[in-house]
């Protein structure tokens, strides 16, 4: 499943000409079980990306101005086995506007009918979810060594409800520890 959200000035307001700069600093290791990458100055983070190949994976957590994902144990069939992390950040325009984003994440999940564990988040009012993350609470810490995650994280979707309702990011998982995460930007 891909999911995207495109974002833009409002055409015909005040932040028309609102223009910012995307940089996305990428980490990647063949060794570490946590990886992080974050923005600096005057960017702020506006999402976070990532993916561990041939281990299982905590997931991708915004935490703050900075990306954090987690990998556990590696398989054993001889593959080249790697964790990648990376961070969305936006340069600040010089037209009086700032951008603010914040990360809300949920505090649950639910078993659904279809036997997996559902958790779900919406940003709050007055805010536009930039970027829908999932992780698995516990092993997202465990980075002292590699860990037998022995849940399974299977990402993370936005759902809208009706069309006039604010967008849900929903973090599917085996296990009752999976969360939702999002970052929720606002214009000042």
């Amino acid at each position: 499943m891909v999911t995207a959200r495109c974002c833009q000035p409002t055409p015909n307001t005040q932040y028309e000409g609102a223009d910012w700069v995307v940089s996305t600093p990428v980490t990647y290791s063949t060794s570490d079980p946590c990886l992080s990458a974050g923005c600096t100055g005057d960017q702020d983070l506006v999402g976070c990306f990532g993916q561990a190949f041939g281990g299982t994976f905590g997931g991708i957590q915004n935490d703050g101005n900075v990306c954090r994902a987690q990998r556990g144990e590696v398989s054993e069939d001889g593959v080249m086995v790697y964790l990648v992390v990376g961070a969305m950040c936006a340069e600040q325009p010089q037209d009086g506007h700032q951008l603010k984003c914040q990360k809300v994440e949920a505090m649950s999940a639910e078993l659904n009918e279809d036997g997996k564990y559902v958790s779900s988040v919406q940003c709050e009012r007055g805010t536009v979810m930039f970027d829908c993350n999932s992780f698995l609470r516990g092993p997202i810490d465990s980075c002292d060594e590699f860990s037998a995650n022995e849940h399974t994280l299977y990402g993370e979707n936005y759902r809208l409800v009706g069309r006039k309702s604010k967008i849900y990011c929903d973090a599917f998982g085996d296990a009752a520890s999976v969360r939702a995460g999002a970052t929720c930007c606002q214009l000042e």
